[in-house]
């Protein structure tokens, strides 16, 4: 398929199985194929628009930003430069719409744990060892990475998944520190 993730399901027909990548349709296949929709608001649900949107925000907004001004650096191109600024900016606008969303809300969709927050923590943990952001200032964010961290699934996930990365560094103000062969 030339993308990743990947998954392959081969329950249903192990001679034909099926092949689906994106993350998110990873994510909406499995909750609903083998989870019996645990994780993810139903239509009906007050907060349906929010879980939505939030579910989506991290592979359509925040990751693409944040890809953006990770290119910058890779092409030399300086910190002072109006490329550079310009894609800081719009990394900083995205992590303060997350940031002023956890301030008002426990979850992204609101009072539950759901698969948006599950799409999104990667974003404000694993994702900073390839590009760093600084998290000083956006209490809510770092809020809510403790509450997600502390959760068994999250750890389960992490021990099975990075087990060489560290959770506490994961989630501090500085984060990590960013893969050597990035030269950051």
């Amino acid at each position: 398929m030339g993308a990743s993730p990947v998954l392959e399901d081969a329950t249903a027909d192990p001679s034909n199985p099926l092949m689906l990548a994106e993350s998110s349709a990873i994510a909406d296949y499995l909750i609903h194929k083998y989870g019996n929709g645990r994780l993810a608001l139903p239509p009906q649900h007050p907060r349906y628009a929010d879980y939505l949107y939030w579910f989506h925000f991290a592979n359509g907004n925040l990751q693409p930003t944040v890809f953006r001004r990770f290119m910058t650096r890779q092409f030399g191109i300086p910190t002072d430069d109006a490329r550079f600024k310009g894609a800081d900016e719009r990394v900083r606008t995205a992590v303060g719409w997350v940031d002023r969303r956890l301030r008002e809300n426990e979850w992204l969709a609101g009072d539950e744990f759901t698969a948006a927050d599950v799409m999104t923590v990667w974003c404000f943990t694993t994702m900073r060892v390839f590009e760093p952001l600084d998290l000083e200032g956006y209490e809510g964010i770092l809020k809510w990475l403790e509450r997600c961290t502390k959760r068994e699934g999250y750890r389960r996930a992490m021990a099975r998944g990075d087990p060489e990365l560290d959770i506490g560094e994961l989630v501090s103000v500085k984060g990590p520190k960013v893969h050597e062969a990035l030269g950051v």
